[in-house]
């Protein structure tokens, strides 16, 4: 395997040699007794009413908020305090909502998805500054695929035609967790 070694040694490379950089501008230290700070406690307040409204009209000053069908909480909180600053939480009520069951709380338990993808896609934007080979072929980084079968374009990912650019934005065709399928195995050893 000694593309998927130079691949992931790449990827394990910027950090290793990373140097301390401060970011551009002044440097404020951490804020501290946010809820003892007007400011704080009226955007406290602004953020809730937002909220509120935007549940029940479905349009806030920053765009829709579809309420109905839609379960979020949103917490905000402070290194230097080990309570939540904020909490709200809302459960949706229409066709799209959770089954019945414990309540909606700091506790619960949210499926994250593809947060992670969006993550990846914007280390690797600030990593390369913006200038990435979207059209190149994912076998130009992990050859290795070459070796999946190709037969129907249907039945079988066509990796020599699958960009960076349609991994990224999610229109490559690869299916959800298309390793676990036994047509799709392949040995990258």
């Amino acid at each position: 395997m000694p593309s998927l070694q130079r691949l992931s040694t790449l990827c394990l490379l910027p950090g290793a040699l990373a140097q301390a950089c401060s970011l551009l501008g002044p440097v404020y230290p951490a804020p501290d007794g946010l809820l003892s700070s007007e400011a704080f406690l009226v955007s406290k307040a602004t953020l809730l009413q937002v909220l509120k409204d935007g549940i029940k009209t479905g349009q806030t000053d920053y765009g829709p908020l579809e309420g109905v069908n839609t379960t979020f909480s949103v917490g905000v909180f402070s290194a230097r305090d080990p309570d939540l600053l904020f909490e709200f939480h809302h459960q949706a009520t229409g066709a799209l909502a959770p089954k019945p069951g414990p309540t909606l709380n700091g506790k619960s338990v949210y499926r994250v998805a593809s947060v992670t993808k969006v993550l990846t896609i914007l280390t690797i934007l600030a990593r390369l500054g913006g200038k990435v080979p979207w059209e190149d072929s994912i076998t130009k980084y992990v050859p290795e695929l070459r070796k999946a079968p190709k037969g129907d374009v249907v039945e079988n990912v066509q990796w020599d035609d699958v960009s960076l650019g349609a991994l990224a934005s999610h229109l490559s065709g690869v299916a959800r967790d298309c390793e676990d399928l036994p047509e799709h195995s392949l040995s990258l050893g």
